[in-house]
């Protein structure tokens, strides 16, 4: 696990796309063990029924951080900069297929622990689910095998 968060990091200083990060990244690899928040999603559908975790790699990672952006203009959604929020990718096995789900929140809600109550450092290990909040918390499915995103699902709001 500490190999492959290094493998991450190294590639990000090797490659680093101008809408990406300065300084730490802005998403994290959870362990396959966060995988049990998936089935109990305050505010939004999950992805479906996970039946394991796994490790993705950090060039699928790095895949999928390039095509986000993509895949958020042709949702129109969320409307603020993809650089506004911080992103989770966790392994997930769905019907035999491995798939990357991604959870997307704003950066706010991290950098002002006084109004999140989150601890800055903890949501690298920690999966973050909030009730509400509109479609600045969603998350959606990766198949690194077509290279494609599908099914968003954003939090209601209150």
């Amino acid at each position: 696990m500490a190999r492959r968060l290094t493998t991450i990091a190294l590639l990000l200083t090797l490659w680093t796309p101008p809408w990406l990060y300065a300084g730490e990244p802005p998403f994290t690899v959870l362990t396959p063990t966060e995988t049990i928040h998936l089935g109990r999603l305050c505010s939004r559908d999950g992805p479906g029924k996970v039946s394991e975790g796994w490790l993705p790699t950090a060039e699928q990672i790095l895949q999928a951080e390039t095509l986000l952006p993509k895949f958020v203009r042709a949702n129109g959604r969320p409307k603020g900069p993809l650089n506004y929020y911080y992103r989770q990718y966790l392994g997930v096995v769905i019907s035999d297929q491995r798939l990357i789900y991604v959870n997307v929140f704003p950066r706010w809600l991290i950098e002002r622990e006084e109004l999140s109550g989150i601890s800055p450092s903890n949501w690298r290990t920690a999966f973050i689910n909030i009730c509400d909040g509109g479609d600045g918390f969603w998350g959606a499915l990766y198949d690194p095998k077509t290279l494609r995103f599908s099914s968003p699902r954003f939090n209601g709001a209150a």
